[in-house]
């Protein structure tokens, strides 16, 4: 009868060893679970950065581009308006000498 209870009562402690790695391996199913999940968030993340930050550059390099041409514009309107003010000076130049002519040309 003692050996009956002692089988029992290992038997009991055998049983609640099972639960306990059952609900361990479900714990540890669970854990695994979540990390694949948060490793796909993880992944999923990284790659949504990298095409934000690919397409943050190529909006730089569009903006770069643009602010060249506006350069090289500026840079042939500058031109443009300097020999504007260059013939603008020689023209007043003839005028004065023109006048001069005709203020010589009276007076004889």
């Amino acid at each position: 009868e003692r050996a009956d209870k002692l089988q029992t009562s290992m038997e009991k402690e055998l049983d609640e060893e099972r639960k306990i790695m059952k609900e361990l391996n479900t714990q540890i199913s669970e854990l695994q679970k979540a990390y694949e999940t948060l490793n796909e968030d993880t992944e999923l993340e990284q790659t949504q950065s990298a095409e934000k930050l690919q397409h943050v550059m190529e909006c730089l390099d569009q903006a770069n581009s643009q602010l060249r041409l506006t350069r090289e514009k500026e840079t042939e309107l500058v031109g443009r308006l300097s020999k504007a003010e260059q013939d603008e000076a020689r023209i007043a130049k003839e005028l004065e000498a023109l006048i001069q002519q005709l203020a010589d040309a009276n007076e004889q």
